[in-house]
């Protein structure tokens, strides 16, 4: 099993985007992929296809003392999706808080979720579980078994000043974070913005090292494709978006064959 967090910067640069469409490239290219929302937005179910109304997810069911694997739909690309959820009736507050409530007991729960539980939707040795880690991240003591377990964690930038200056402080905090197995991936990066084109090359100049080789360019596609409720892969496969994200699932699954 590979573990794959994502998380931001800072809010807004895109994390459930990039979970939804690397789960959906990896799936494509044939591996088995569960897509863990930990964020509680629960906006990942959306974007991967999921009603509206669909409120059923990892609140729900820890809440109820059932399993995780008991709110777990499948995408029309074979994505295995365990959304956040929310209970019904609650206020935006009252959602945030039930989701620390229960942070803890998922924590609690993670050597069942990443070992024996997850053999019950039969998955081979070299499926992946990509888990939007965007509000989680924000708690990184509650969250060292995660860490530990995570093969590879994804940092999302945009190439905007705000994003920069969060990147250069996020890679300072984190041995505080707990793991050194940190990439960055730049999100929606436009080149015909002479700024983001300065901030693009300073990025490549001091990060180098821990830079994903793929840049996931800004592309209208993303958003359009986002309102149906599809991806990319489904919406415009010929897109730049698409062969991005079709890029960064062959990157990974490379990186895999060569740690077997």
């Amino acid at each position: 099993m590979n573990v794959l967090l994502v998380a931001g910067v800072k809010g807004g640069v895109g994390v459930t985007t990039v979970v939804a469409h690397l789960a959906t490239a990896l799936s494509y290219q044939g591996k088995s992929v569960v897509a863990l929302d930990l964020c509680s937005a629960n906006q990942l179910g959306l974007l991967l296809g999921l009603p509206y109304g669909e409120h059923r997810g990892l609140v729900t069911q820890v809440a109820i003392g059932e399993p995780w694997y008991s709110a777990c739909f499948q995408s029309k690309a074979g994505v295995y999706i365990v959304p956040h959820g929310y209970i019904e009736g609650e206020s935006s507050k009252s959602k945030q808080a039930s989701s620390e409530r229960i942070y803890t007991a998922i924590n609690d729960q993670l050597d069942a979720l990443v070992g024996d539980d997850i053999e019950s939707i039969d998955l081979p040795f070299d499926s992946w579980l990509i888990v939007d880690f965007s509000s989680a991240y924000n708690l990184p003591l509650d969250w060292q078994k995660l860490l530990c377990r995570a093969d590879l964690m994804i940092m999302v930038t945009n190439t905007d000043a705000v994003s920069y200056s969060c990147l250069n402080r996020t890679f300072e905090d984190q041995q505080a974070i707990g793991t050194s197995k940190m990439m960055c991936l730049i999100n929606k990066y436009s080149s015909s913005n002479l700024l983001e084109r300065d901030i693009y090359d300073s990025i490549q100049h001091q990060f180098s090292k821990q830079l994903f080789p793929v840049t996931v360019h800004d592309d209208k596609n993303i958003g359009q494709s986002l309102a149906s409720k599809q991806t990319v892969f489904e919406y415009a496969q010929h897109s730049q978006a698409c062969r991005d994200f079709g890029l960064l699932g062959t990157w990974l699954v490379a990186g895999q064959c060569e740690n077997q």
